[in-house]
């Protein structure tokens, strides 16, 4: 899924106006990878699939990208690609 940013962003001195996040390429250790971080960082939630906050570690794993990245989107950007992360982990269309 590539997702076309409302408003770029520039971050550590690279501007984004589109971030590509192909979750379809997704791996079960990427999954792995990304709670385990997600639980490194403090966080917790009862169903990891439906926090914003885990999704953005999915989302950033599949981009190839750093969370803080994703975490730096403006709020439409970040919902939008949210949304699709937890869409895609609760298999919904």
């Amino acid at each position: 899924m590539k997702h076309e940013l409302n408003k770029p962003l520039t971050f550590e001195g690279k501007e984004y106006k589109d971030i590509n996040v192909p979750l379809e390429s997704l791996t079960g250790d990427d999954i792995v990878v990304a709670e385990r971080e997600f639980v490194a960082t403090g966080n917790a939630a009862g169903v990891a699939e439906t926090s914003k906050a885990f999704q953005a570690y999915v989302a950033a794993r599949a981009a190839k990208v750093p969370v803080e990245l994703i975490l730096s989107l403006g709020a439409k950007d970040f919902t939008a690609i949210t949304l699709q992360v937890q869409n895609f982990l609760l298999m919904q269309d």
